[in-house]
This record gives structure tokens, C-alpha cells and sequence, in this order.
């Protein structure tokens, strides 16, 4: 993270994070970023070591907490 703070819900675990923070979503997983009011990061995203195509949640829900 740059600045702001960022929100991030993968496999029901929700995790805030703020400059300097770095946070690690598991390859192949789902994962939801919010920010209020902003966040600032550098985001890395690396290509699936298997060649297997990317899969998505269509349900929020099936990856996130139900608080948010």
C-alpha cells in the first residue's frame, strides 16, 4: 500500500490495510478491494503457473464476509 487504506475480502477474511502494509491473495481465490474514501497501491499480478484460466465469483458472498 502507498496511501489511503484498502479493504480486502478473500476466502471470508477480511484484511485493512494502510502504507507500507503488503497483503497476499492466494493464487486461483476470489478477492473483492474497496477503499473509503481512496487507497493508492501497487498492485503485482502474476500469470497461473498451470496455464489454467481464471475463474471468478459471481456470488460476493461466496468470498466475502457478510458485514461489508
Amino acid at each position: 500500500m502507498l496511501q489511503g487504506r484498502l479493504v480486502v475480502d478473500c476466502d471470508g477474511v477480511r484484511v485493512e490495510a494502510g502504507p507500507g502494509d503488503v497483503v497476499r491473495v492466494p493464487p486461483d481465490r476470489p478477492a473483492y478491494y474497496s477503499a473509503a474514501p481512496y487507497a493508492r497501491m501497487f498492485y503485482v499480478y502474476g500469470t497461473n503457473p498451470e496455464g489454467l484460466a481464471s475463474t471468478t465469483f459471481a456470488d460476493r458472498a461466496a468470498a466475502a464476509p457478510a458485514d461489508g
